[in-house]
């Protein structure tokens, strides 16, 4: 944010100061470097991508989203050439966590033979720039000793992506901010990963849900914060670190519960964050929600 203005007026009466900030912090959003580029986690209408992946992203397009975040490297096959005739961008792509972790015996599957390899070459061939690990199951996560193991792993295929001008990013949930032994597990990604090998994509809202301020966490963790999940909390639910047992009506559209996205934005472009995309886990009518959520950050103030 320019803050010429706001040190112009600070020996001014309080409420005065408090109306000029509150002003600036309205603009911060609308004017930010984000709504030229907004854009949308594809696990909102996973449902409605089964149905009509054309339309789907249509309706995105049409409310004004400008790229799309792939929850799986193997959409880009379907995905891509219809997100390419719409003008929709596609830097960003979760991919599936197992080829890191290496337990395809919890999914009860044989090991297909896919590497962090073949997620890098095929980034390079359709212009990804981010890869982010987005989930692993509970069996694999039981200690704090999991999260050592995964942070060396994260660590090898976080310099190869940077070796191959890639970026490796993790996406939390609320489990990793659940107490453990005087710790937690993204006290030890934090302190484990190295920070030029991945950073991360911070979900406010899933953060928040895990007693945890998302602005506090980016505070803390500065430029580690390279990608943001944009949802809203219901204010008053509980804390919940099984996020399984979250309710769906948790889940909110932007501006339409608890948190500050003023703030959220304006720490986001202090630290330097690339991208921001809109994201509800659940919603009755996701295409209608996520163009809630983008009038919100049009005009918000």
């Amino acid at each position: 944010m320019k803050r010429r203005k706001f040190m112009q007026m600070a020996g001014a009466v309080s409420a005065t100061h408090f109306l000029a900030c509150s002003s600036k912090m309205d603009k911060a959003v609308q004017n930010s470097q984000y709504m030229n580029d907004l854009g949308i986690q594809l696990w909102t209408v996973r449902n409605q991508l089964k149905e009509d992946p054309g339309g789907t992203l249509a309706a995105i397009r049409d409310h004004g989203y400008r790229q799309i975040e792939l929850m799986d490297m193997d959409q880009l096959k379907t995905l891509g050439p219809i997100a390419k005739d719409l003008g929709l961008a596609i830097h960003c792509s979760h991919i599936n966590w197992t080829i890191v972790t290496g337990r395809w015996d919890l999914k009860r599957m044989e090991d297909p033979g896919i590497t962090t390899d073949h997620l890098i070459e095929s980034a390079h061939e359709n212009d990804i720039s981010h890869l982010i690990f987005s989930y692993w199951l509970p069996e694999e996560r039981s200690s704090l000793d999991d999260y050592k193991v995964l942070a060396d792993k994260l660590n090898r295929f976080g310099e190869d992506c940077h070796k191959a001008d890639l970026r490796l990013g993790y996406h939390n949930h609320s489990f990793e901010f659940e107490p453990k032994d005087g710790s937690s597990g993204w006290e030890v990604l934090m302190d484990r990963v190295e920070k030029d090998k991945m950073f991360y994509e911070l979900d406010v809202f899933w953060a928040s849900i895990g007693n945890q301020d998302p602005v506090s966490i980016m505070n803390a963790a500065k430029d580690k914060i390279g990608l943001l999940h944009l949802k809203d909390r219901k204010t008053n639910s509980a804390i919940e670190y099984d996020e399984s047992k979250v309710p769906p009506g948790a889940f909110k559209e932007v501006g339409q519960g608890m948190l500050d996205f003023k703030e959220i934005i304006a720490t986001a472009e202090k630290y330097g964050v690339s991208y921001c995309h809109v994201e509800q886990d659940e919603s009755p009518d996701p295409i209608k929600s996520v163009g809630q959520s983008l009038e919100y950050l049009q005009n918000v103030g």
